[in-house]
C-alpha cells in the first residue's frame, strides 16, 4: 500500500506576532498641557515597551521617549521646554519584531508655554 501524508503546513502560533493593543487614558483630546505632563494608558505590546512621541502643528518631532508598562498598564511624565510649540500631537505605540510601529494611538492637544 502507498503511504500518504498529508502536506498541510502547521500554524504554531506562540503570539509573538500578535498585534500591539494600547489605550491612551492621558492625555484627553485637546487638552491644555504643562511641563510636565502626564502620559498614561494600558498596553501589551512586545516586550513591554510603550514608545511616546509628540509631534508639533507641523507634523514634526519635537520629543521622542520610551517607558516600560507594568502589568499592562503604563504611565510617564514628559517635561518640555519650548513656547513656540501651541498645539501638536501625542503619539503611543509599540513596536513589534522587526520594529514597525504597531497600536498607534494618538491625541490632538495644546501646550503652555514653558521656557
Amino acid at each position: 500500500s502507498e503511504l500518504k501524508t498529508d502536506n498541510v503546513p502547521l500554524s504554531v502560533d506562540d503570539g509573538s506576532k500578535a498585534s500591539a493593543s494600547l489605550t491612551l487614558d492621558n492625555p484627553q483630546a485637546d487638552a491644555d498641557l504643562s511641563s510636565p505632563f502626564l502620559v498614561s494608558g494600558k498596553a501589551e505590546v512586545a516586550g513591554d515597551k510603550v514608545y511616546v512621541r509628540v509631534k508639533n502643528a507641523a507634523g514634526e518631532n519635537v520629543i521622542e521617549a520610551f517607558t516600560m508598562a507594568k502589568g499592562g498598564v503604563f504611565s510617564v511624565n514628559i517635561d518640555y521646554q519650548f513656547a513656540g510649540t501651541k498645539e501638536g500631537t501625542v503619539e503611543v505605540f509599540g513596536k513589534d519584531e522587526e520594529g514597525s510601529e504597531v497600536g498607534l494611538q494618538s491625541v490632538v492637544v495644546k501646550f503652555e508655554p514653558n521656557l
